[in-house]
């Protein structure tokens, strides 16, 4: 469902082939603000294969949720309508450009699949002080709190909130209608880094699955701020199992660390 300003911390990023004052910029994934100076993404959204991008893009973020009926982009199918589908269409003020983006070192795009390959899958980009002031920033997971949380199976365990700008099934294509969308998924199980979770939603009210461009986006425990995981990926019909890298996992809490306030 359209997620309004449920969740004013969850941003869109995209790259821009021309640098401010040019051409749009194009989304390409979701994220989340950690400080009034970082966004967390995937590292696959600026790393190929996910989109092989221009050499020497600027990477741009807004905040701006849109809705059905004021999109921040025009919309269309992935891959036919891509990247014209997704230019952002807010205001210049609403857009902030990147200084500099950070991989996680533990990152291997040379392993990377939808499904369980490419761990450690994160990326920070940095904005100047006080980009984001005034934007509450997500709460990391502490350490190891997703190693307690045992799964009951099925759609039976702990339930996380899902938040991203993803593409919808819509007339069997993937279709970026262009605003920040929310519901609710569940637990199925962990590993060492990945948080599993269901993408078959059977119809049950705010259930929902994380789609194309919603790589990135943040996951957090029931209805709080707590983020405890990045989308990574899964099957490209939306459905079956999504993978999330985990956050409470010590190589990336100490990745994490430097870039958040306080």
């Amino acid at each position: 469902v359209p997620d309004g300003n449920a969740h004013p911390n969850v941003g869109v990023l995209a790259f821009d082939v021309d640098g401010p004052g040019g051409n749009p910029p194009f989304a390409i994934c979701s994220g989340s603000v950690i400080s009034d100076h970082a966004f967390l993404a995937a590292a696959h959204c600026i790393i190929p294969p996910l989109v092989q991008l221009p050499p020497d893009v600027t990477w741009a973020v807004t905040l701006v949720a849109g809705s059905p009926s004021d999109a921040i982009m025009p919309g269309g199918y992935f891959p036919d309508d891509y990247p014209g589908c997704c230019a952002l269409t807010v205001p210049a003020s609403a857009i902030a450009y990147a200084t500099d983006v950070v991989i996680d070192p533990l990152y291997d795009p040379a392993t990377y699949t939808e499904t369980t390959g490419g761990e450690h899958d994160l990326a920070v980009v940095e904005f100047a002080p006080d980009t984001f002031a005034g934007v509450t920033p997500v709460d990391i997971v502490h350490s190891g709190v997703l190693a307690h949380l045992a799964a009951a199976g099925g759609r039976r365990g702990p339930q996380v909130t899902i938040v991203g700008y993803g593409a919808e099934l819509r007339d069997g294509g993937l279709y970026e209608a262009g605003y920040r969308k929310t519901g609710r998924a569940s637990f199925i199980d962990t590993t060492d880094n990945w948080l599993e979770l269901t993408q078959t939603t059977h119809g049950l009210p705010r259930s929902a699955a994380l789609c194309l461009g919603d790589s990135g986006s943040p996951q957090f425990l029931g209805g709080s701020n707590v983020q405890v995981s990045v989308f990574h990926g899964g099957d490209l019909g939306c459905n079956g199992v999504g993978y999330a890298q985990r956050l409470d996992t010590p190589a990336e809490q100490a990745f994490l660390a430097p870039f958040l306030g306080g």
